[in-house]
């Protein structure tokens, strides 16, 4: 038969709770916003803007230019009014899978990555589509287009992630005026 013996348990320390937050302010790590106000703005922030801008540009650029195409198409090809409006349908298809395909694609290898081959689906095809032989190779070149116009939004992401807390919002609906000066260039 055992006994137990009890310890004298000093009386516990009162601890304010003022001084829990503090330490546990000063154990915390700092989190990436944190950091990345403490670095503020250099030469990629002003590069990452630029080319958020200049594709988001290109993305106004290409959705004008289907009001243009779509009379040319029926004037080049003698298609109806129900090919035509064909021509509007495969290019915001080809937005919607490309939005999902580039999101996935950024997430994986990086918003770089996807965002320079998003660029270059948009320039190829739309390059070669001026050069269109037929109707419906200038449907599939208008929904790669489009597929491409779907990763115009990635730097937006990357730029919400990497600029200082300050003035991101800022920089981000700068960009986004890019759209307005590009259909006003379109427009005149």
């Amino acid at each position: 038969h055992c006994l137990r013996t009890r310890r004298a348990r000093a009386p516990a320390a009162r601890v304010r709770m003022e001084d829990t937050d503090a330490l546990l302010r000063a154990r915390a790590r700092p989190s990436l916003n944190d950091l990345y106000d403490e670095i503020g703005y250099g030469p990629f922030h002003f590069r990452l803007a630029l080319a958020g801008a200049l594709g988001n540009a290109a993305d106004a650029l290409e959705v004008a230019l289907l009001t243009f195409l779509s009379p040319c198409a029926k004037a080049a090809f003698g298609v109806d009014g129900a090919l035509e409006s064909t021509l509007l349908s495969v290019v915001f298809a080809g937005e919607f899978a490309g939005a999902v395909f580039w999101g996935l694609l950024a997430d994986r290898y990086g918003r770089r990555v996807a965002y320079f081959w998003a660029m270059v689906t948009v320039c190829v095809p739309g390059l070669l589509s001026a050069c269109a032989p037929d109707f419906a190779t200038l449907l599939a070149l208008r929904a790669c287009v489009g597929f491409g116009v779907g990763g115009s939004v990635v730097p937006f992401d990357l730029m919400a992630e990497v600029f200082p807390r300050a003035r991101r919002g800022w920089w981000i609906q700068l960009c986004s005026a890019s759209w307005g000066v590009a259909t006003l260039y379109v427009a005149g």
